[in-house]
């Protein structure tokens, strides 16, 4: 398994600023949303959310959801929660979904603590 090791000189400010500007011009430069969400951690990206809804008066995940599409916009919109809010997200989605995917309800219930699934 991948460990990310984020950077501590990290500045929500300067990370949100680089993602306003990786959405102008015409569609999103994904590369530079990569960079910047793909190598924080969950504490690190809620920093840069706040920080993004302070600077630009905008919702960062409803940016996002606007910015991009298929695929790459779950996984970001996934990126970008706590983690008991993704958990259950993907629950919810197994659940709904037309095929019933309790495997993954399964899978998320089996390593979870009691604690990580009451939140």
């Amino acid at each position: 398994m991948a460990t990310l090791i984020a950077p501590s000189n990290h500045s929500p400010i300067e990370d949100a600023q680089a993602l306003q500007h990786a959405f102008k011009g015409w569609g999103a430069d994904n590369k530079a949303i990569v960079a910047i969400l793909g190598h924080r951690n969950v504490h690190q990206r809620q920093q840069i959310r706040k920080a993004y809804e302070e600077l630009f008066e905008e919702d960062l995940i409803k940016r996002l959801e606007s910015e991009i599409s298929g695929d790459f916009e779950r996984a970001v919109y996934r990126w970008m929660l706590e983690p008991a809010d993704r958990d259950a997200v993907l629950i919810n989605v197994a659940i709904r979904n037309g095929s019933k995917n309790y495997h993954v309800v399964a899978e998320i219930a089996s390593v979870l603590s009691a604690e990580e699934l009451l939140a």
